[in-house]
């Protein structure tokens, strides 16, 4: 690697102090000031233990951070204990890439806050995506629970990577990985070695995608492994995985079988609590909203915040919202390894397999607002609204099904909060409003490396003037025009929508008049999709008194990734049903 004052380093992994009561491996690396002419004659220890013949330090990948220093991630093996019971992953950092502090020094333990961390073979990465200090990903063989010499391989493992977008500080969080690894290798008897060995991450340069490769064993042939791509976002970075191929990507399955294509994911197989689950453990607050079919009699829905699953009924923590036949209900329960009932509601007309159901489930702190109703509205809608003592705070976002088929289609997931740019911003009962009227309030959520999707809402103005929704917004701050974006908007003092491009200024794209107008207080819905350069921005009022008025724009040279967010430019005005979904 050349560090920042043109110094390249060699970093290897050596087992040549080995012997005696000394050094077992250590890590260490060699210097070229001249391009690589010459090279030190000795080598820098960087990670070595010399009064323990038993560690075994090694495998060490490094990468840059934003503020000039080096990340190092490595294993910890310990010799003398049985491999699938050692090999901790520790990170350790360097101001210069050359300099790591005293050798004895291990750095930090890999570890979310629920106590697990990956074992073997570690690979780090860093993106420019996820917040200021971007986000380090690193992949592991096993993810386990435990200490060295008593450890359990946990049901997640091949299913994610870790991330931290706090330098490395802290509590790491769990990611749904672009695919799956199953099983992955072990070095007891009979097992494989060589699944998920070494798996690298690749980040694009702008932090929009990745690429994962990973070894998956060739079942019959013995220890072999072949090498398979998954091409992803960053599991916040794109909130959905699309639905329209055949090649899943993004989801972490557990039991059951599952297939994706034509925008729609089903679940074929007729057994316990099977799930598919998307997104962070670190998710907390969010709104999540599927249409949801039962393809045979028995029960359907999502989870929310869900951690420590595995293949089961009820096997995971979080909660349950589901639809069911047998009793006509609409249900939330938690589940602990086990079944607890929170609420059971009557569906008015009934569940009926073989019908679409929308149902919507937004989780804030301890509340749960949630409604199911068919998508043709041939019924009322049905809802539940529970505050849930001591809950669970924080988890992925996932479907399940229970002794049936089922399938999932226009998927909606808004997670997070809400970060606001100017106005006074109020919430409550569904309904996000600015109580100000100032140049360009703004309030964003997501992340700014999301790149294709739909945001949606209805938008209602209070008072006279423009309101409505942002798209691929990065650097916002304060002001009219204050971020790099594009923004689509009703306007009442010309009864237009109107699409144009921020960037500290304004540039008009296109704008078309309004069916009906645009009056104040009145709710309209309005949708900006974007896939690649191209724009799809629609307007109409919520109660479909007047037929949609729509914007389709190719913008060339466009701004490829951002976050969504909502703005108001000199009004009062308010919004409701916000989703954020994929385009594919």
């Amino acid at each position: 690697m050349q560090t920042e004052d043109g110094t390249l380093a060699c970093y290897i992994s050596d087992e040549r102090p080995s012997g005696g009561a000394t050094n077992n491996q250590i890590i260490g690396h060699y210097e070229s000031t001249n391009g690589g002419s010459s090279w030190s004659s000795t080598i820098t220890q960087d990670v070595a233990f010399p009064s323990d013949n038993l560690a075994r330090p090694g495998m060490q990948t490094i990468v840059r951070l934003p503020d000039g220093s080096y990340m190092m991630s490595y294993e910890m093996c310990r010799d003398a204990t049985d491999p699938d019971h050692a090999c901790q992953v520790y990170v350790k950092t360097s101001a210069d890439g050359l300099d790591w502090g005293t050798a004895s020094d291990p750095g930090e333990l890999v570890e979310t806050a629920d106590g697990r961390q990956l074992l073997h073979t570690p690979y780090l990465a860093w993106t420019p995506a996820g917040g200021p200090n971007g986000t380090l990903l690193l992949s592991g063989q096993r993810v386990v629970t435990g200490i060295t010499g008593s450890y359990t391989v946990q049901p997640e493992s091949g299913r994610v990577i870790f991330a931290n977008t706090t330098m490395g500080t802290g509590d790491w969080e769990e990611l749904t990985a672009p695919l799956t690894i199953d099983p992955t290798g072990g070095y007891n008897t009979g097992e494989p070695s060589c699944p998920g060995y070494s798996s690298p991450i690749l980040p694009s340069e702008n932090g929009e995608s990745l690429l994962y490769l990973a070894g998956t064993w060739i079942s019959g042939a013995g220890n072999q492994c072949e090498v398979r791509i998954g091409s992803a976002s960053l599991g916040q970075v794109d909130a959905v995985p699309s639905f329209a191929s055949t090649t899943k990507q993004g989801f972490a399955e557990y039991g059951g079988t599952w297939t994706t294509g034509s925008g729609v994911l089903a679940q074929t197989a007729s057994v316990a609590g099977a799930k598919a689950l998307i997104g962070s453990t670190g998710w907390a607050d969010g709104v999540f909203e599927t249409d949801v079919r039962l393809d045979s009699a028995g029960q359907a829905g999502v989870l929310v915040r869900v951690t420590d699953p595995d293949v089961g009924a009820d096997a995971h923590s979080g909660y349950y919202i589901g639809i069911e036949s047998s009793s006509d209900e609409l249900v939330l329960g938690r589940q602990n390894h086990n079944w607890t009932g929170i609420a059971a509601e009557p569906v008015t007309g009934g569940v009926s397999a073989g019908v679409w159901y929308r149902l919507r489930v937004a989780v804030e702190g301890c509340d749960f607002d949630i409604s199911v109703q068919p998508v043709d509205q041939s019924s009322a809608a049905t809802t539940v609204s529970e505050t849930v003592p001591s809950c669970v705070t924080t988890g992925m976002f996932g479907f399940r099904a229970h002794y049936t088929s089922g399938s999932w289609r226009d998927v909606d997931l808004t997670p997070n909060g809400f970060d606001e740019y100017g106005g006074t911003w109020t919430g409550g009962g569904g309904v996000v409003s600015v109580t100000t009227s100032t140049a360009g309030s703004k309030s964003l959520w997501g992340h700014p490396s999301w790149t294709d999707y739909r945001v949606e809402a209805d938008v209602r103005l209070d008072a006279a003037g423009q309101a409505g929704l942002l798209t691929r917004v990065t650097n916002p701050s304060t002001g009219a025009d204050a971020h790099t974006g594009y923004y689509a908007g009703i306007d009442s003092a010309s009864d237009t929508l109107v699409f144009g491009f921020q960037d500290n200024g304004w540039t008009g794209i296109a704008s078309t008049s309004v069916t009906g107008g645009v009056s104040t207080g009145v709710w309209y819905h309005l949708s900006i999709a974007v896939d690649g350069c191209d724009f799809v921005i629609s307007a109409q009022p919520a109660d479909l008194s007047s037929a949609a008025s729509t914007i389709s724009q190719t913008v060339a040279g466009c701004a490829s990734a951002g976050a969504p967010g909502l703005r108001s430019h000199y009004t009062t005005a308010s919004w409701r049903d916000i989703a954020v979904s994929s385009v594919g």
